[in-house]
C-alpha cells in the first residue's frame, strides 16, 4: 500500500497538472478569440484525440513495464508543455486573436497533445491498484484513487482560471513545466 499511496501522489501531481493547462487553454481560447466556437473545436480536438489513443495508451499500459509508460508519459507531455510554451513566447500575442490563426490552432494542437500525453495516468492507476495493493485493501485504494481524480478536478477548475486572470497563459505553461518537471 505505501508504493501505491506514494504512486497516487505522483499521479495527483501529473494528472492536476494535465487538467490544469486543460481547463486553462478551454478558458485561454475563448478569451483570445471571443469564439464559442473555438472553444468547442479545442474541446472536440481533445475529445478526438482522446479515443484515438486511448487503445494506444492501454496496450502500452497492458505490455509494457508501468513505471517506464508514466515515465515516458511524463516526458512526452513535459517536452510538448515546453514546445508549447517557447511556440507561444515566439509569437506576438495578436498571433493568437482569432479563430483562423493558424499560430492559434498550432498552440491547441501542441498543449492538447501534451494533455492527452499525461492522460496515461488516467488508464495506468486503475490497473495499478490491481497489481501494487493486496486484495483486502484494494475498496480503499479504489477509493483514494476517486478522491484524487475529485480534487483534481475541484483544483483545476478554480486554479487554471485564477492563473490565467492573473498571469496570463505563459504563467500557466510555467507552472505546468514546473509541476510536470
Amino acid at each position: 500500500m505505501k508504493t501505491f499511496l506514494q504512486l497516487l501522489g505522483v499521479a495527483l501531481i501529473a494528472v492536476t497538472t494535465n487538467n490544469f493547462v486543460w481547463f486553462a487553454l478551454t478558458f485561454w481560447a475563448y478569451l483570445a478569440t471571443k469564439s464559442v466556437i473555438a472553444t468547442s473545436v479545442v474541446a472536440g480536438v481533445w475529445l478526438v484525440s482522446s479515443i484515438f489513443t486511448a487503445n494506444v495508451f492501454g496496450a502500452i499500459i497492458d505490455h509494457q513495464q508501468k513505471k517506464q509508460a508514466l515515465l515516458g508519459s511524463s516526458a512526452a507531455t513535459l517536452l510538448l508543455f515546453l514546445a508549447g510554451y517557447l511556440f507561444f513566447r515566439a509569437q506576438p500575442e495578436s498571433a493568437f486573436a482569432t479563430v483562423a490563426s493558424v499560430s492559434f490552432w498550432v498552440l491547441v494542437l501542441i498543449l492538447t497533445g501534451g494533455v492527452i500525453a499525461g492522460s496515461m495516468y488516467n488508464i495506468a492507476m486503475p490497473t495499478l491498484v490491481a497489481v501494487l495493493v493486496a486484495e483486502d485493501e484494494r475498496v480503499r485504494a479504489n477509493g483514494l484513487l476517486g478522491t484524487a481524480t475529485g480534487i483534481s478536478f475541484a483544483i483545476t477548475s478554480v486554479a487554471s482560471g485564477i492563473s490565467l486572470a492573473f498571469g496570463g497563459m505563459p504563467f500557466v505553461l510555467t507552472v505546468a513545466l514546473l509541476l510536470t518537471l
